[in-house]
């Protein structure tokens, strides 16, 4: 018998995700395109994360553990390097794809072979599963990088790309955040992105804390000054710090929800009610 060779590897990068790794597991098992494999990277969880990620009986989930803390990035190269797949996707394990959602990205990859790295659309829900509304973005590269400085509309979360891409383009591990958008920032001139405007995941957003967003916005400006460009840099920055201008004022008066709602746009009621159909699928699955 021939050794299973997938077409799709999917990282995914677990770090204390009990609460939420097995939906989003369920979802990958789900997907209607089947010819993938799934690396379980954990980044040295303290829960039950892993005693969770175990009990799946499929031969295409593979799970590696160190007892190490080494972050995404680091966690994404290593998967990249395991991966036997021709294309690479993201799947974090708090987000659940729709099972249509290898499907299509693999279709336009393969229908679009000049295209490094695609991504897709996404409903954004909370903690308590409802919907904030929806994210699409441009579907081609010029749209895409249209205003760098402002950030490449690529959703991190919905990634799939050539392997060949990632290992050509590792995840800089010295950042705690925003490594995706600075890997971006340093391959965009010379690589073609690419948006599906289909809604193929959901995106799990939640208020964090004002300490959080400040430091995510640092590390973003980090990127941004050290891309090369100095209109990126200059223009980048001053974005940046009118970001956190908001983020305090809003925390001030207790309103930073209203962020997260306005960086969405109105779902309609047929992707609400596909959102919920998707979502109890999930939540009735047996391991």
């Amino acid at each position: 018998m021939s050794e299973f060779k997938p077409l799709i590897s999917i990282g995914m990068p677990v770090f204390n995700s009990a609460v939420t790794l097995r939906d989003a597991i369920c979802s990958i098992l789900m997907q209607s395109y089947t010819n993938w494999e799934l690396l379980i990277m954990d980044d040295g969880s303290t829960d039950d994360s892993m005693q969770i990620a175990s009990v799946f009986a499929d031969s295409r989930i593979k799970i590696f553990t160190d007892g190490e803390n080494r972050g995404l990035a680091a966690r994404m190269n290593q998967a990249v390097n395991m991966s036997r797949g021709e294309l690479f996707a993201r799947m974090d394990a708090d987000d659940i794809a729709y099972p249509r959602r290898l499907s299509v990205q693999q279709a336009y990859l393969q229908g679009h072979p000049a295209v490094d790295l695609l991504g897709c659309g996404c409903l954004v829900f909370s903690k308590g599963e409802s919907s904030y509304g929806m994210r699409t973005y441009p579907e081609m590269h010029k749209g895409i990088c249209a205003s760098p400085w402002s950030g490449i509309l690529l959703m991190h979360p919905t990634w799939m790309g050539k392997t060949s891409w990632f290992r050509g383009s590792a995840y800089n591990e010295k950042l705690k955040k925003a490594q995706d958008q600075e890997l971006l920032l340093r391959m965009f001139n010379q690589s073609v992105f690419a948006n599906t405007p289909e809604i193929l995941m959901a995106y799990r957003q939640d208020q964090t804390g004002l300490k959080k967003t400040v430091l995510s916005r640092y590390y973003v400006m980090r990127a941004m000054y050290t891309s090369g460009s100095v209109r990126i840099a200059i223009l980048g920055i001053i974005i940046q710090v009118a970001k956190i201008l908001i983020d305090v004022t809003l925390s001030i008066f207790g309103q930073r929800i209203r962020l997260i709602q306005r960086r969405s746009k109105p779902a309609s009621d047929i992707a609400i009610g596909e959102w919920r159909d998707v979502l109890h699928a999930v939540q009735q699955r047996d391991t």
